[in-house]
């Protein structure tokens, strides 16, 4: 049972790992360098932005930026709104670019 445990938070931990870098990765963009629609989006959109693409939940991500869960809400309705996009999988892709 304790093995068990153990294998379950390692995997934990190593998905946030995962979850961080992606996000790491999509803030290290630069604004200048940005496809599309992703040069109007503030400094702050950016910030929800890359914690969309690294799969965040609303609630999580105010929880990681303090904010609150209703200002996360107005800022992911005006990058898909910017992106011009209807789900935050899309928004997602477009700031992480092709896979390669």
């Amino acid at each position: 049972m304790d093995t068990q445990l153990n294998s379950m938070h390692v995997a934990a931990q190593e998905h946030h790992r995962h979850l961080q870098a992606r996000a790491e990765t999509v803030r290290s963009c630069s604004r200048r360098d940005a496809p599309g629609g992703l040069s109007c989006l503030s400094e702050r959109e950016w910030d929800v932005l890359a914690l969309v693409a690294a799969r965040y939940t609303d609630r999580e991500i105010a929880d990681q930026l303090f904010i609150s869960y209703r200002t996360v809400t107005t800022h992911v309705g005006s990058i898909l709104s910017k992106l011009n996009v209807g789900s935050r999988r899309d928004a997602a892709a477009i700031a992480i670019g092709p896979s390669t």
